[in-house]
């Protein structure tokens, strides 16, 4: 199980034994971690406010094998659908951007989070 901590990275911790110790943790790339997302092969996406960037992590590893930064200001949210497009919210400029599999530049332009909040009924 991952624990975005802004101070100390990712932590990485046993989901069989609660209220253990971190068993690992990861700092590289890692700057104020705030999402967390895993993908069906099992590779951690981590938004990193403090640097503005996305690092991925292929299972077991501790340094990314991809980084993203075009278009990311402010990054908190991070999910990734079953092909692997990564999208990415933004609070410093209030829009979600979309990213192709394994891909580091956005493949449109930023959606306002205004126009996805008219989009969504209740």
């Amino acid at each position: 199980m991952f624990v975005a901590d802004s101070r100390s990275g990712v932590l990485i911790y046993n989901p069989k034994n609660a209220n253990s110790s971190p068993i690992g943790s990861i700092a590289t790339g890692v700057s104020v971690p705030a999402g967390l997302a895993v993908d069906n092969k099992n590779n951690l996406y981590v938004t990193n406010d403090g640097n503005n960037t996305v690092t991925v992590y292929p299972k077991g590893s501790s340094s990314p094998s991809l980084t993203i930064s075009t278009g990311v200001d402010g990054p908190y949210g991070v999910t990734v659908d079953s092909k692997g497009n990564v999208f990415v919210s933004n609070l410093d400029n209030n829009t979600v951007t979309a990213y192709a599999a394994g891909q580091t530049s956005r493949t449109r332009r930023s959606v306002s989070m205004r126009t996805v909040r008219r989009s969504v009924s209740v």
